[in-house]
């Protein structure tokens, strides 16, 4: 008859795993047992039951019971053993539970509202079905060490590389700057962003069409998509918006538009967010100055075709531009588009970071927490070692292997890390809503296999830190010394615990400068003079009747008591990225580079109106002639870029036409301090403008506001006044740092209060081992204070090593983030002095609680256990 053998790889693990533990007949009674349930359930679930059985036998999960026939392990009678055992245990050491339970929640908590917050920031604009192809083409100017890259690219780019490079699927154009406006339908007026695109947009683009053709919906110069809210809050569905016509109330693109079709705005994290699409055909109409190879007005997006590799594609479109204008020194390169978000800094020419940054940071700001609570959990297992040693003594009398041990004291471990998962998801539900404020997300706890998986793997990985020194450090005491309470502890172990504890400091040492370092940028760059008046300036769109009735507008509103002054600009004050060269000047040199100039259409006083100064010249009256058709200003950097000894009087022509330079203002920031100011030129256009501008007087700002609405209501009775304070505007440049700082401060708290447990573990370890020692000094006459002074002088080398050990890795730090900005602060020594001064009050006040307790003790109790 035939015999069924169970799978002999798992025979062969058994027999060298048990080794000598293993007998004939258990293994026959496994074979005569497989065999019974081969034939009764079949040969796959027998297999599984036989494995399952192997598993039981495994010999470190349990101890072994002796008897005549064969040696026995008994796994279940093991793990309620164990349980029982760390019950007591954590019953019976309630502070040190406590102190564990309390560092290792905190951390868990830390980490995963951390993880949350990554998991998003690594979201954003992956949710294309093409993203894998999907790149936006970029270029450098300049030459090598003075290479600065841009996003922004020709008009005609997109439609000379779609026809040239059989490469590319589809080439979109996207303009850079997103259009505000009034749409109305009847009696409906709606502001609303929209931006001009291809007519590839929706197949480059996985923004769900829920009306129209994605082939046919941009294809006319007129049509127009719109999301689905626009179209309810215009004609109160989605399906009664399509084909209805639509006014753009605006002074360039402005006119009638058909609702082509109706889109979904995107659920998942996106960079692009809009609420109407208009065609790119249009703009190019309506903007014929920025149809040109000089001029750099749109975004560039396109997807390869499958299987076409990015890096022969970017040798072959590097030198494009050249084939279209020889004296350009741009080359093209493709940056996958989902990186825009997180790797959209460059510094001559490479990649060199951007949001990613924080990314990293905050990732291994939630791995130093959560190693400082692992290290808590170490220490205070080591302080109760010698409270163990009887257990440890008799298990190892009565033939408890090291294995044992292990799981038992890492068993222990992984049971508080779980606990500790418990309370944190509590802490989570708790503070998230504090976080989203912090971080102006809204993040939310979602069940899905992501958070579920990364909290298992944290919370296995904090067990296994946590408990695999405790568990090695309490198998390996001999029996014969651990049943006389004699524990040796070696140099080695005693630099170990120590080492753990200058880590912790450290750490909190890095987080304390960083957040100092990153506030006094903060406050610098919103404190620092920008070369004009940003205070009591607010800002507004200029729309419907105002496009028409700007002069009459401004007339009137310099005669409202309280306005200083008021004047229009096109685009926005503090973050102008605009760029176009190719333009010529008297005097120009051969030798000269091409010059890349950014440029601000204005209307007239607007320089007075912010309070900037010129440096010679003057700036546009309106009792001079041709102001708005010939004439030009310069800043500081453009004329000495453009190496004019004498620039006011010659002429600078710009798209084909003369200007006559009559001033030149001096420098001021028109993007943040990231950037160093540019060549810049002013034109005077109050009908190009889009942005009116008024100073009020300090002091008067609620009531000039409230009369300034008024005015304008008479010209826009249906629209509301939407305004923006210019200061509000600028520290939003900054509110990523801001929210960075936010973060540090309250991670640098949880840091340096988790090390203060961990601080705390270390003094009670130190206290009881040197409990016979502070009794014999009490007896022969030390004080309580001159106890408590002996106690504090470990600790205070260690955190003074700390010090050492963190000033020169923060300050290496701090000067790298730093060196990101053009402008930037000092870096002062008060700044590392005082974190590592605040470090060390902090560390004398957690271990002077303990030692004061331990001066206190009654020499006769510290000495009648001898």
């Amino acid at each position: 008859m035939k015999r069924y053998q169970p799978p002999k790889w798992a025979i062969r693990f058994l027999i060298w795993f048990c080794r000598d533990d293993l007998s004939d007949a258990v293994l026959g009674d496994l074979q005569e047992l497989y065999e019974r349930r081969r034939k009764k359930i079949g040969k796959r679930r027998a297999d599984w039951l036989f494995i399952w059985n192997v598993l039981q036998f495994l010999r470190p999960f349990a101890f072994k019971h002796q008897t005549k026939n064969s040696s026995k392990l008994i796994p279940i009678d093991m793990f309620r053993h164990n349980l029982l055992l760390t019950y007591r245990n954590f019953k019976r050491y309630k502070s040190s539970f406590f102190i564990n339970l309390i560092g290792l929640s905190t951390g868990l908590a830390s980490v995963l509202l951390i993880f949350l917050w990554v998991n998003d920031e690594m979201s954003f604009d992956k949710f294309h079905e093409k993203n894998h192809r999907l790149y936006q083409v970029m270029r450098n100017i300049g030459e090598e060490n003075n290479i600065r890259t841009r996003e922004s690219n020709s008009d005609l780019l997109a439609t000379a590389l779609a026809e040239e490079m059989p490469e590319i699927e589809y080439a979109v154009p996207v303009s850079r700057v997103i259009s505000r406006g009034i749409l109305s339908s009847s009696q409906k007026n709606i502001k609303a962003d929209g931006q001009f695109v291809g007519k590839d947009f929706f197949n480059t683009f996985s923004f769900t069409l829920i009306q129209g053709d994605r082939n046919q919906v941009l294809q006319d110069k007129y049509s127009m998509v719109v999301s689905n809210d626009l179209a309810v809050k215009l004609f109160g569905s989605p399906k009664k918006a399509m084909g209805q016509t639509v006014s753009w109330d605006h002074k360039i693109f402005g006119g009638s538009h058909v609702i082509t079709g109706i889109f979904q705005k995107p659920a998942g994290n996106s960079t692009e967010v809009f609420d109407f699409l208009a065609t790119h055909a249009l703009f190019m109409e309506k903007s014929p100055m920025d149809v040109s190879w000089h001029s750099n007005p749109v975004y560039i997006y396109l997807t390869l075709k499958q299987g076409i590799p990015v890096d022969p594609f970017n040798d072959k479109i590097a030198d494009f531009i050249k084939t279209k204008n020889k004296r350009s020194k741009e080359k093209l390169f493709l940056r996958r588009y989902s990186d825009k978000y997180l790797f959209d800094h460059y510094e001559n020419g490479r990649q060199a970071g951007g949001r990613i940054d924080y990314v990293i940071l905050f990732s291994a700001i939630a791995l130093f927490i959560l190693v400082i609570a692992c290290i808590n959990f170490m220490n205070l297992s080591t302080a109760r070692a010698s409270r163990r040693l009887k257990e440890v003594g008799i298990k190892k009398v009565v033939g408890a292997r090291q294995q044992s041990f292990i799981f038992q004291y890492g068993g222990e471990a992984m049971l508080l890390s779980f606990i500790s998962l418990t309370s944190a998801i509590l802490l989570v539900f708790l503070f998230l809503p504090q976080f989203n404020f912090i971080t102006g997300k809204a993040l939310s706890i979602e069940l899905d296999w992501n958070l579920i998986f990364g909290a298992l793997i944290i919370t296995v990985f904090t067990g296994f830190v946590s408990g695999s020194y405790p568990a090695l450090y309490l198998s390996r005491f001999k029996p014969s010394e651990v049943l006389k309470g004699k524990l040796k502890t070696s140099a080695g172990q005693l630099w170990t615990r120590r080492g753990l504890v200058i880590f912790q400091f450290s750490i909190s040492i890095l987080l304390i400068v960083s957040v100092v370092i990153v506030y006094k940028q903060i406050d610098f760059a919103q404190s620092k003079h920008l070369g004009y008046e940003k205070d009591n300036v607010i800002t507004f769109e200029k729309q419907g009747r105002l496009n028409e009735s700007l002069a009459s507008f401004l007339a009137e509103a310099k005669n409202i008591s309280g306005v200083v002054n008021a004047t229009a600009l096109n685009g926005s004050i503090t973050n102008n990225n605009s760029g176009s060269g190719g333009h010529s000047w008297e005097g120009q040199s051969a030798h000269l580079p091409s010059i890349t100039f950014t440029s601000t259409t204005v209307g007239y006083d607007y320089i007075e109106t912010l309070g900037m100064e010129m440096k010679e010249g003057r700036s546009f009256s309106r009792k001079f002639a041709n102001e708005e058709e010939a004439k030009i200003i310069l800043n500081e950097k453009a004329v000495k870029m453009m190496e004019l000894s004498e620039p006011v009087g010659k002429w600078v022509k710009l798209w084909g036409t003369k200007r006559e330079v009559i001033g030149v203002v001096k420098d001021f920031h028109f993007q943040s301090l990231y950037k160093e100011i540019r060549p810049m030129f002013l034109l005077c256009d109050p009908g190009h403008t889009t942005t009116i501008v008024v100073k009020i007087n300090a002091g008067f700002e609620t009531t000039t506001v409230k009369k300034l609405e008024e005015l304008y209501h008479l010209y826009n009775p249906d629209i509301p006044f939407d305004f923006k304070f210019l200061d509000d505007d600028y520290e939003a440049l900054y509110r990523s740092e801001q929210k960075v700082a936010d973060l540090s401060r309250s991670f640098a708290g949880i840091a340096i209060l988790i090390s203060c447990l961990g601080l705390f573990g270390l003094a009670a370890f130190t206290a009881e081992r040197r409990v016979k020692e502070i009794g014999i000094r009490k007896i022969l006459g030390s004080t309580s204070l001159g106890i408590v002074r002996l106690l504090l002088a470990d600790f205070t080398n260690m955190v003074l090593i700390a010090i050492v050990v963190a000033l020169p890795v923060s300050y290496l730090i701090a000067k790298s983030w730093l060196n990101g900005f053009a402008y930037k602060i000092s870096l002062e020594w008060w700044f590392f002095i005082g974190a590592g001064l605040m470090v060390l009050v902090i560390a004398w006040s957690t271990v002077g609680i303990q030692a004061i307790k331990a001066a206190r003790v009654n020499p006769v109790k510290c000495l009648k256990d001898e």
